[in-house]
Parts: structure tokens; C-alpha cells; sequence
């Protein structure tokens, strides 16, 4: 017998679920990076471009 035949269902769906938290954890992290930087480029080009009507 191989180890995974002996984790049974509660092992497997254990390592599941933790792989699932794990990726949306990572996916959470990536576009909250993503977000930042965008936003940041965007009061950048906003105060470059700028140009008062007074």
C-alpha cells in the first residue's frame, strides 16, 4: 500500500481544503499587490497631466 491509500477521506479532503486556502490566500495577496500598484500609477499619471484652469 502507498501512503495516500492510508491518509483516508479525512487526510485527502484535509490537504484539499488547506490547498484551496493556501491558492485563494495567494490570489488575495497577488491582486491586492496588483490593485496598489495600479492605483499608484494612476495619482502618478493624474498629477503629471494636470494642468489647473485657473
Amino acid at each position: 500500500m502507498t501512503s495516500r491509500h492510508r491518509l483516508g477521506l479525512r487526510g485527502r479532503l484535509f490537504i484539499a481544503f488547506g490547498a484551496l486556502t493556501a491558492l485563494t490566500v495567494l490570489a488575495s495577496m497577488v491582486s491586492w499587490v496588483s490593485y496598489n500598484r495600479l492605483g499608484m500609477s494612476s495619482i502618478r499619471w493624474w498629477k503629471a497631466t494636470f494642468i489647473p484652469s485657473a
